[in-house]
């Protein structure tokens, strides 16, 4: 197959989730197809990971924060929006049509820079279709971007397989207070976006069960694949033997380690695990919470909390994918207090479990279809650090250790990426054969 993986796509750093998601599948892909990565901004210091011999295209040359200046406005998004225009009326007539969809959360300039973003982005795919022979695409998110994509997809006559999270899931009155700029804060004004982009793809991959809900209020059952994003399973166990090593580098030999992998934002949930550390200590004295990730503005805050504590609190920020495999192989238990639906299941909890390191996590979103409670970690009601406590106190204590291997097996049963990214191969070759029946009947 000639593969396109476009959409709301992403490349490290930061090493989040999605962008580990995609790039974990393009090096299993490309072993045995042509596999083209269209992203929308170029970074400096792109790391593809594993992913050596796919072909990655960008749309912009440069990075939002520049793109978002004035000159760049102009010079880099709407020159190029009137030359498509301009030079390809057929395609930007079919994106200007659907302006009103395309325009879904958007307000004032951002609405023309919005329009002129999809008209670039809209030229780019569709110069990638024909200079790589494109025969199938898997578009991440049931957004704007994936809407573009279908749209020219359909010029085509290529199926797309979109990957949806919990964009279509978590509703105003569920879960967390975020910003009004925030995708799910006016979700009625979203469904007519929403119903477009499931109703077009040929097939729809959810990353769990909870995130499954949202294609499935818009299409049938059949049409909808559950399928866990996949971790290098393989690579990270290995690390397991080198534990204590690890402990020794990283400072944290005589520690007992409480994980955090995550955004600093209170949607992650870091604040309740601050919250939770006085009791942990109490207990525990030798605890130590660490704290992996990039803060989003919430940092200095999340300081504070700590800060009675201060001596036993260990602040990364966000770091290589190199040393994150080392805090796994050191951790002693993993806390993932994310209380809102719109964490579909962190890819965190399923590397933490391949290096044998068990979890606690609140019962929220996804994230308990990771955990086997009682054999692999244990899951907590939202918001309830006291039970939160107790439950790290107890894989510290001797329970953690008993279920190392448990985890082990788990991780790699489950979401080990040989099998998930198999799994969504199949997705795309059942979409693209079906796609040739229907043109072989006409």
């Amino acid at each position: 197959m000639r593969i396109l993986v476009g959409g709301g796509t992403d490349v490290p750093p930061p090493y989040g989730g999605l962008a580990r998601r995609i790039l974990h599948n393009c090096a299993q892909w490309e072993q045995r197809h042509q596999v083209t990565l269209l992203l929308r901004w170029k970074k400096p210091n792109e790391d593809y990971m594993g992913a050596t011999r796919t072909r990655v295209r960008h749309v912009y040359s440069f990075q939002p924060e520049e793109g978002a200046r004035r000159d760049n406005l102009l010079r880099e998004r709407l020159l190029p929006a009137l030359r498509v225009l301009a030079t390809r009326p057929g395609l930007a007539g079919t994106i200007t049509r659907q302006r009103e969809l395309l325009y879904t959360g958007k307000r004032g300039l951002k609405r023309l820079s919005a329009l002129a973003d999809d008209l670039n982005y809209a030229a780019a795919l569709d110069d990638a279709i024909r200079e790589d022979g494109i025969e199938v695409i898997q578009s991440h998110y049931a957004r704007q971007e994936t809407f573009v994509t279908q749209l020219v997809a359909a010029r085509h006559g290529i199926p797309v397989v979109m990957t949806t999270y919990a964009e279509a899931v978590v509703w105003p009155e569920e879960g967390e207070k975020i910003t009004q700029q925030a995708l799910y804060g006016a979700m009625p004004e979203w469904d007519p976006l929403f119903r477009q982009t499931f109703n077009r793809s040929a097939y729809v991959i959810a990353p769990s069960w909870h995130c499954a809900q949202g294609p499935l209020r818009f299409i049938p059952k059949e049409r909808v694949v559950v399928a866990y994003a996949g971790i290098d399973a393989e690579a990270i166990i290995a690390n397991r033997q080198h534990r204590d090593e690890y402990r020794r580098e990283l400072g944290v030999a005589d520690d007992k380690v409480i994980l955090y992998v995550g955004q600093i934002t209170p949607r992650k949930g870091p604040q309740y695990l601050a919250q939770a550390m006085p009791e942990v200590l109490k207990r525990e004295p030798k605890a130590r919470a660490v704290f992996i990730g990039s803060d989003l503005g919430y940092l200095d805050e999340l300081k504070a909390l700590c800060e009675p504590f201060k001596d036993r609190v260990t602040f990364t920020g966000g770091i290589s994918t190199e040393k994150l495999l080392k805090y796994y192989g050191a951790g002693d238990v993993l806390a993932f207090p994310t209380a809102t639906d719109r964490e579909c299941m962190g890819m965190s909890m399923k590397e933490a479990m391949a290096a044998g390191t068990p979890v606690v996590v609140f019962r929220a979103g996804g994230a308990p279809e990771a955990v086997e409670p009682g054999v692999t970690g244990y899951v907590v009601e939202v918001g309830d650090t006291a039970a939160l406590a107790d439950r790290l106190v107890a894989c510290l204590n001797g329970q953690g250790s008993a279920m190392r291997d448990a985890c082990v097996r788990r991780a790699r049963a489950l979401f080990d990426v040989r099998s998930t990214a198999a799994q969504e191969e199949a997705v795309l070759e059942r979409a693209l054969c079906e796609a040739r029946q229907r043109r072989g009947r006409r």
